[in-house]
């Protein structure tokens, strides 16, 4: 019996679900859900995940898991990524979620999600001749991976993420200038370890998501147009400069920014302009599948 499978992405900043069915030796998306719970708010100052955030993401999770079971769903696989990586007590978050959902979760480390990553990106875009690199900007880690037709020869992660980054360097509503420049001359040196190749830059996830629907004017996310969407450096450092320009609240209210997302979108958009820039990339394609889609294909598509 063809019954849905569930994936869930649990992430420094958002928490995923992907419900879909195999279907044609592909992937039919049944639902495709986001919650922003911040799990990761405050880890950098306490090292720990506050009850807060915790409360929150369970009760999203809660949420998820109750829909998908109500879809029919029986086959559930769940990964948290960087903010469980390296919080303390990450391990009391996995059981009590194991008791309040059933969910099993699995923390899988920084080069299997950009593996992961990998998979998704190169699904949505097709055969791209030449070197690709692929990179997720997520709430507390950025992976990178580098491939080859078809191939992975490459894949890392670094810690440097949204949260964070929001919380350490962009103080102030808007941040001065010189908090903006404090974060870009940061990662300056966070991102040295990207080499500078001629080739294909994929951007996947929230945030480069999120650039393409505000380049675009979304009134509401639509996925097909983002994939394959391409946006220019300028375009980029035109959103950052807006992002640091207006308080949290107008920022809220920007066409094609989820309002959740605004508080972050400024960190999040330095870290892809600081990408490009290392890179030596005038353009980033964007794709619209992300991590949870690459988690789907290799547990049921491989």
């Amino acid at each position: 019996m063809n019954t849905p499978k569930v994936v869930f992405d649990i992430g420094t900043n958002s928490v995923k679900m992907l419900l879909a069915r195999v279907q044609d030796g592909g992937m039919l998306v049944l639902a495709d859900e986001l919650r922003i719970c911040a799990l990761g708010s405050g880890l950098g100052q306490s090292g720990r995940l506050s009850e807060e955030a915790m409360e929150r993401s369970l009760d999203a999770l809660d949420e998820l898991v109750r829909i998908a079971r109500k879809a029919g769903a029986v086959e559930f696989v769940a990964v948290g990524t960087e903010a469980l990586r390296v919080a303390a007590n990450s391990r009391e978050f996995v059981e009590r979620l194991r008791l309040r959902t059933d969910l099993d979760l699995r923390v899988i480390p920084g080069e299997e999600e950009a593996r992961l990553s990998f998979l998704a990106a190169e699904s949505s875009l097709g055969p791209i001749s030449g070197e690709l690199l692929t990179f997720d900007v997520g709430g507390g880690s950025t992976e990178f991976n580098f491939g080859t037709d078809g191939r992975v020869h490459e894949s890392f992660s670094l810690p440097i993420g949204c949260i964070p980054a929001t919380e350490k360097y962009l103080t102030g509503d808007p941040p001065p200038r010189e908090r903006l420049e404090a974060l870009s001359n940061f990662l300056d040196g966070a991102l040295s370890a990207i080499p500078r190749k001629d080739g294909t830059l994929v951007g996947i996830g929230g945030t480069v998501t999120t650039l393409g629907s505000v380049f675009l004017g979304m009134d509401r996310f639509d996925g097909e147009r983002i994939r394959g969407l391409v946006i220019s450096i300028g375009e980029v450092e035109n959103q950052v400069e807006r992002y640091r320009s207006l308080p949290l609240e107008k920022r809220r209210n920007i066409m094609g920014l989820h309002p959740e997302r605004a508080p972050v979108i400024l960190a999040g958009a330095s870290i892809v302009l600081a990408v490009m820039r290392r890179s030596a990339a005038s353009e980033l394609h964007l794709s619209n599948l992300s991590l949870r889609h690459g988690l789907f294909q290799d547990n049921w598509l491989s």
